[in-house]
């Protein structure tokens, strides 16, 4: 048929029952396409571009009745003139849509949907640690922008403020967990592309923490005194050489009555149990402690803010150079071992180092008096680094200046 489309033309074709489509003779490309024996809907045919090589659209206007003939004529009359212009009008509301969808996905919003598709696959301690990441240091700062919004210098802005208050080791542990987000939101949007880039780490690779020199061991020693609960914290940790998270989540429960400390395999790196016999002075220190609170250095019943312990120190005198760090404590601990003069298989047991195979096979001693001996060894060398009776300083020969 090639009259006008009106709404009487249309209801009398519905009411026949032939053919499936009716065509507009005035609109070229637009028409009804029957649904039922009293819905149609309204389409429109087009090129977008001119020659026969241009790209076929058809588009659905709308339903008959809801949608008016003379509605209908209107929309398909602007898609014609569109297609004409080399303008897609399907691939512009597809975009809009998109760009609406884009700004409903909020970093807060997908975080959730990210965390719980890895949580999986992770262990279930890692994946805790890592939300916690992003509730406390990216969330408030990023939270409510959406993901397709978030601009370099934002990033940048909240990497700055996190290793100026928790250090350069934080801060790329925010660019890790931020890089893994935006990889995850590419692969489930077209247009996405992510902010960041490898440059915007704050830790440099080398040979991780550096030992403590003499010098810093009496300024760090020195620190903690004015530290409050972050240097009680410090100190022990230097004197069981234990990793950060192994001492500011120990609780009361894993001290024994005859002064060992166990760190059950949960809490510790090789998923073993692993047993410290405290020397006098780590005893000395914890029986000052409060036991208010279920763990050594907490404060309530809370764990401690372990993320901000080392810059307490550091902000009450401590050594600030770079590459010193909690896990410097630890390495400042088996140097001064074998400066004691302490077996080296010895040393490692005490610090839990994982022994050959073979060796685990057959040798079953626990070496516990042999690690008592180790950390006593270690307390000593601390207490004459700190008393000036031993350093590596007080060593120096000075030459007389030639006549």
């Amino acid at each position: 048929m090639s009259e006008r489309l009106t709404r009487r033309a249309v209801d009398a074709w519905l009411k026949t029952g032939k053919n499936e489509w009716l065509w507009c003779g005035e609109v070229r490309g637009f028409g009804a396409h029957r649904r039922d024996g009293s819905r149609a809907a309204f389409v429109v045919q087009f090129r977008v571009g001119r020659g026969r090589t241009a790209q076929r659209r058809r588009v659905v206007l709308g339903e008959y009745p809801t949608m008016t003939v003379e509605e209908a004529r209107q929309q398909a009359a602007e898609h014609i003139s569109a297609g004409w212009k080399g303008n897609d009008p399907v691939e512009t509301k597809r975009a809009q849509r998109a760009a609406q969808g884009r700004q409903r996905d909020t970093v807060a919003s997908m975080v959730g949907a990210f965390n719980a598709a890895r949580r999986p696959h992770l262990k279930g301690r890692s994946a805790d640690q890592y939300e916690s990441i992003w509730h406390r240091l990216i969330l408030p700062d990023l939270g409510t922008k959406p993901v397709s919004s978030v601009k370099r210098r934002e990033i940048a802005s909240v990497m700055d403020e996190v290793e100026r208050t928790a250090g350069p080791s934080v801060a790329d542990r925010v660019h890790e967990q931020l890089s893994l987000f935006f990889r995850w939101y590419a692969e489930r949007d077209d247009d996405f592309t992510s902010p960041l880039v490898r440059t915007m780490k704050r830790h440099r690779a080398g040979s991780g923490a550096h030992p403590m020199t003499d010098m810093e061991i009496r300024q760090f020693w020195s620190a903690c005194a004015d530290a409050g609960i972050a240097g009680v914290a410090g100190r022990f940790c230097l004197l069981t050489a234990t990793r950060r998270n192994e001492t500011t989540r120990a609780t009361w429960p894993e001290i024994s009555s005859d002064g060992v400390f166990t760190i059950p395999p949960h809490r510790y790196k090789t998923k073993r149990e692993h047993i410290v016999p405290l020397s006098q002075a780590a005893l000395d220190l914890l029986s000052d402690l409060d036991k208010a609170s279920p763990y050594l250095f907490g404060i309530g019943d809370g764990e401690p803010d372990n993320w901000t312990l080392w810059l307490t120190i550091v902000a009450a005198g401590g050594p600030n150079r770079p590459g010193l760090s909690w896990h410097s404590l630890r390495k400042t601990g088996r140097t001064l071992m074998s400066r004691a003069g302490v077996r080296s298989d010895h040393a490692e047991r005490a610090l839990g180092h994982v022994q050959g195979a073979i060796e685990r096979a057959y040798d079953k001693h626990d070496y516990q008096a042999e690690k008592r001996s180790a950390f006593e060894a270690l307390a000593m060398q601390l207490q004459q680094i700190i008393n000036f009776e031993y350093s590596t300083e007080a060593n120096v020969v000075r030459l007389r200046n030639a006549a």
